[in-house]
């Protein structure tokens, strides 16, 4: 059933059945991708739901294929988890988006075992960030330290709040100089030995923090442009509604 007509449908067996609760296969919103179709109907099944389907049928990767196995049923099963889930907290249902809070709160603080006892499936979440880091680090190694906007923007946040220097020395503190010589970036797919002889030693569960070699700037540390005869940073300045300007400050 294409998802736009999904809605029409829902709507139409409710008048249809009074009112009285029904459930649902799916509907897989597209047919080309057999052995994928868990993926295909749970997007069909999180419209359903939020349109008026009270339950929800789940399916298989096996689904018109064979006879589904464990596993199938289990990657079915957490396919239209997901779909129900999703419905509930689109529907405003009271109290069905509060562990998403926690978890978006776990994520955002890099608290990495918090995010796993909050998970769905925690062990496979564990499993998955073990593969990369056998640590717990303020980054994951999908954009490594020096990257990872999550670790960034909460720097950001405890810089702005006074709470702490860490923001305003993190640049410095894995810069190239206080790298040891031919260390490759953070960001590599590499042991965690290779990458940070300080994170291979750190137990399980720490959030290792910035904290490597290196010197904090002075707390009058002025970039090396602004010290230039003459320089002054420019600043856009709005001067109408569709027009800017620069000008000198």
């Amino acid at each position: 059933m294409p998802f736009d007509q999904i809605e029409f449908n829902m709507k139409l067996q409710r008048r249809l059945c009074h009112g009285a609760p029904f459930y649902v296969l799916g509907p897989l919103v597209t047919d080309i991708f057999p052995g994928y179709d868990h993926i295909t109907s749970c997007i069909g099944a999180t419209a359903a739901a939020y349109h008026g389907a009270s339950m929800l049928c789940y399916v298989t990767p096996k689904e018109h294929l064979g006879l589904p196995k464990k596993d199938d049923v289990k990657q079915g099963c957490i396919a239209y988890k997901i779909a129900a889930h999703a419905a509930d907290v689109a529907l405003g249902i009271p109290a069905s988006r509060d562990r998403d809070d926690d978890l978006t709160k776990a994520r955002a603080a890099l608290h990495w075992q918090k995010q796993f006892e909050l998970a769905f499936d925690p062990e496979y979440a564990r499993a998955l960030h073990d593969e990369d880091l056998d640590v717990d680090t303020d980054f994951c190694a999908m954009c490594g330290h020096d990257w990872c906007s999550v670790r960034i923007s909460k720097e950001i946040v405890e810089f702005a709040s006074g709470r702490t220097r860490s923001s305003y020395a993190s640049a410095w503190l894995r810069t190239p100089a206080s790298r040891p010589s031919g260390r490759p970036r953070s960001g590599a797919r590499l042991p965690v030995a290779r990458r940070d002889p300080q994170l291979a030693q750190a137990p399980r569960g720490v959030v290792v923090a910035a904290g490597r070699q290196g010197r904090l700037p002075p707390p009058d540390y002025v970039d090396p442009p602004t010290q230039q005869s003459g320089y002054r940073p420019k600043q856009l300045v709005p001067t109408g509604p569709q027009t800017r300007r620069e000008r000198r400050i």
